[in-house]
């Protein structure tokens, strides 16, 4: 074979999985003078081949190729000398044509190739068994002029251009895939001696001064410089992206190969898994350590990004997602050597369904506002986050993690059980019955004023905590029902109702949250009327409560009047029981100054019966109309012979000096309630 025909058999992507291997991965050859037999260790594994060509001699960089074969049994490696002086390099480094005297020659570098079949570097058959191959450079002297350098490596080796100063010049071109370098271009108006040397396969060409560098085809030569020899990838293949490539420029002085054993990809499991990340995906394959201990993987990424974590035996790899955006991603694994094996499309990120686990703590008032942690798995703080609500109705929430939410609960304007929902791009997660709203227990902390009559009706403030409107809050002294209105929840107005006992009584309240018991909090009263006779003087003091004043009445018997002026007062005033529209009974008795008739005040005492009857005793004068005025309040006139006369708070009625000074002790009086 000949001329790039030949390329090794590859199988790439179905190896059959080998048995555990234990030894080294990679192997270096470096330059010896001959060829490095090899046997790949692994059969029917992936090897990388890296190879470096050498440099010439004051000229050209040795090229660069690389390449996947899977393959078994023998390899040999032919690591290409650097060109000298006097010499080029092995494995294709042409020769000068003569030596000059003053030593100033341009070897070229010899290439750097792997074979399937040993043998001299020259030898045709082993030339044509060369699957990969980096050229080497092209030497040149350093004589006075401009050079282009012509490097090894590529499809074709750099090409060499020579200007001296005056009008020579030269070029010559690279080795190619097919051929040696192509002619040579020269202008030589000095007849200098100098003429070419064409490379051929696998041999760089030579001139008197310098030689071309080896490859799959060599470069050529002419007169002061040479051209760079090719390089070739025709018996490598491409293995999870490392591919194959040839490039010139790339090596100084003796060449070097390097042969890798990859990691054996298969597969992974499982397909899929949440955004979050934190699920293990396993791995399988082969040669992820070797030397039975030291782990020759560096480095584990799914998605571009690198696992939580890892670890490795020979043939399986563990690790634990990172968190990723939604979408399908690859799954690499990077050796030491700088090698990276990639499974394509491999995995695929997705929404997570999230759960709820519970809600602490699961139960608050209507009011809302407070604070609660919600748990769960798979909450989102990405794509739209997380979106939790309480019958239907969003809470503001924080994310915590993708376990946990702490969110401030809505007002609810009724009790009962709610069902807690958390929705994410993955779908829906609802908590039936995981929130239980209620009325909040009312408190209850003074009644103002806390004193009152027994009568009740008397208006109060009830102070506390955790009121409720629309009715929903009752107030009761002693078990009975006061009319109330709301004003806050800490406060709301009552009035007392009636209660015949007096004493301390409890008051409560009560919501649906409970009842708040104030013990003693109110206390009843009964009414104190107290009456001081001093001489014609009568003083009434005490407490009476407003809705007693409309009625509350005093009784004055005396069995003697006549002649008598008693003085009656009150001493507040809540003791009265008249109002300025009010009628009255006018006593009136005979005597010639019934009514004083400046004031309209009677000045004489008359009396009433007890049956309710009246009539004027023939002796009494002085009264003739039904009607007569007492402080601008008219009433009937009436006279009973009867000795009880009713008077009222407000009016004031004169009598005459008394007969005797003791007449107070005949006097007597009783006060009658609204009862």
């Amino acid at each position: 074979m000949g001329g790039g025909d030949y390329s090794l058999s590859l199988s790439l992507g179905q190896a059959q999985l080998a048995s555990a291997y234990s030894g080294p991965v990679q192997w270096s050859f470096t330059y010896n003078g001959s060829y490095q037999s090899f046997s790949l260790p692994v059969s029917g594994a992936y090897y990388r081949l890296d190879v470096w060509g050498a440099s010439g001699f004051q000229g050209g960089l040795g090229g660069y190729s690389r390449g996947v074969i899977n393959s078994s049994g023998m390899v040999h490696v032919y690591v290409g000398g650097a060109g000298s002086g006097t010499a080029g390099g092995w494995n294709g480094g042409g020769a000068m044509r003569s030596i000059s005297s003053d030593g100033n020659n341009g070897g070229g570098g010899g290439a750097t190739d792997i074979r399937t079949t040993a043998g001299a570097w020259n030898n045709t058959s082993s030339l044509n068994s060369r699957v990969i191959v980096a050229g080497g450079g092209g030497g040149r002297v350093a004589a006075t002029g401009s050079y282009e350098v012509s490097h090894g490596g590529g499809t074709g080796g750099s090409d060499a251009v020579y200007l001296w100063p005056g009008t020579l010049s030269a070029r010559i071109n690279g080795g190619g895939q097919t051929s040696t370098g192509g002619f040579p271009e020269f202008n030589n108006p000095g007849n200098v001696a100098c003429s070419a040397g064409y490379g051929g396969f696998g041999i760089g060409g030579n001139s008197e001064r310098a030689s071309g560098g080896g490859g799959w085809y060599g470069g050529s030569a002419i007169c002061y410089i040479s051209s760079g020899g090719s390089g070739y990838i025709g018996g490598v293949g491409d293995y999870n992206g490392i591919g194959r490539t040839t490039v010139v420029g790339q090596r100084s002085g003796d060449g070097l190969a390097v042969i890798s054993l990859l990691h054996k990809l298969t597969g992974s499991s499982p397909a899929s898994g949440s955004i979050l990340g934190g699920n293990t995906i396993t791995i399988s394959g082969d040669y992820f350590r070797h030397q039975s201990s030291h782990v020759i993987v560096r480095a584990v990424r799914i998605g571009g990004t690198d696992c939580v974590s890892w670890s490795t035996d020979d043939m399986t790899i563990t690790c634990v997602a990172p968190a990723h955006a939604a979408g399908t991603v690859d799954i690499q694994v990077l050796g030491e050597y700088d090698s990276t094996e990639t499974l394509y499309g491999a995995y695929t990120y997705t929404y997570p369904t999230p759960s709820i686990a519970g809600v602490s703590p699961s139960s608050g008032y209507t009011a809302g506002g407070n604070s609660v942690t919600i748990n769960g798995a798979n909450f989102l703080n990405v794509d739209g986050g997380t979106t939790v609500k309480f019958d239907g109705v969003t809470a503001g929430c924080t994310y915590n993690s993708s376990s946990q939410m702490t969110c401030t609960v809505p007002a609810r304007d009724y009790s009962g059980a709610v069902t807690v929902s958390a929705t994410t791009a993955g779908g829906t997660a609802n908590l039936a019955n995981g929130y239980t709203y209620g009325y909040p227990a009312p408190t209850i902390t003074s009644v103002s004023p806390a004193i009152g009559f027994i009568v009740g009706g008397q208006t109060v403030t009830v102070s506390g905590t955790n009121f409720l409107s629309s009715g929903r809050t009752s107030v009761t002294f002693d078990g009975l029902t006061a009319s109330c209105t709301f004003v806050s929840s800490t406060q709301v107005s009552c009035v007392t109702p009636q209660h015949l006992t007096p004493g301390k009584i409890n008051v409560v309240v009560a919501t649906g949250g409970g009842s708040s018991t104030l013990t003693g909090g109110f206390e009843y009263e009964s009414p104190t009327i107290a009456m001081t006779l001093s001489r014609n003087n009568l003083t009434i003091t005490g407490t009476i409560g407003e809705l007693w004043t409309d009625n509350l009445t005093v009784n004055v018997k005396t069995n003697n009047p006549k002649g008598y002026v008693l003085n009656i007062e009150a001493s507040e005033p809540n003791l009265k029981c008249v109002d300025d529209t009010k009628t009255y009974t006018i006593p009136a008795i005979s005597g010639t100054s019934a009514l004083d008739g400046a004031t309209g005040r009677v000045n004489k005492w008359g009396y009433a019966k007890d049956d309710g009857s009246l009539s004027v005793p023939s002796s009494w004068t002085g009264v003739t109309s039904s009607t007569v005025a007492i402080d601008g309040l008219t009433s009937s006139a009436t006279v009973a012979d009867g000795r009880n006369t009713v008077v009222w708070f407000g009016a004031r009625v004169n009598y005459g000096q008394p007969a005797c000074d003791d007449y107070v002790t005949d006097v007597t009086f009783t006060v009658v309630g609204n009862v």
